[in-house]
């Protein structure tokens, strides 16, 4: 297990990443981050990240960074 994880995106692709990282134990926390508030805290309430980021610049806390935003 490794520092903190930070996914911007926390939909369908970022939290599935975020599943798959807490339970093979890859970071110790995870933060998150999304444009649509009601995705983001499904992601708190449903234990996939550990914090709700409001802005990216929180997310500079993490030790890696992963975007799982749409491409168009």
């Amino acid at each position: 297990m490794t520092g903190t994880l930070g996914i911007v995106g926390v939909g369908l692709l970022g939290g599935s990443l975020a599943l798959a990282a807490r339970t093979r134990g890859a970071a110790r926390r995870i933060l998150g981050h999304d444009r649509l508030p009601g995705v983001m805290l499904r992601a708190v309430e449903r234990g996939l990240v550990d914090e709700a980021c409001e802005s990216l610049p929180d997310l500079a806390r993490a030790w890696y960074e992963a975007g799982a935003t749409p491409a168009a």
